[in-house]
């Protein structure tokens, strides 16, 4: 760790300066990148009227919306029960035939 040290002046002033441009022009620029509300760049790209579901999936439900941050939470108090309470029992089945093919099939994507 003693060899650890900051950028130097040279290097550190231009990414300070680049810093505060990204955060100015991300607030000023927000509506733009988030959704509906702006009128900027309003006629650059066309858009079909087939094709407004990605515009219709602004007004869902805020529950529907939410659905994969509460389908990420039990995923993870699910794993970590499952690895806090059934360790041994993981263990027992990695050592197997099957438990070798299946962390084969699971890991190797």
């Amino acid at each position: 760790m003693s060899n650890v040290h900051d950028a130097p002046f040279a290097m550190a002033f231009p990414l300070i300066i680049l810093g505060f441009g990204s955060i100015f022009i991300g607030y000023f620029l927000k509506d733009l990148m988030i959704g509906p509300g702006t009128i900027a760049f309003s006629n650059a790209i066309f858009v079909h009227p087939m094709h407004m579901k990605a515009l219709e999936s602004e007004y869902l439900p805020t529950t529907l919306k939410l659905l994969p941050v509460f389908c990420s939470l039990i995923g993870i108090f699910f794993c970590l029960m499952v690895n806090k309470f059934f360790s041994f029992a993981l263990f027992k089945l990695k050592t197997t035939k099957i438990g070798q093919l299946l962390f084969f099939f699971f890991t190797k994507k």
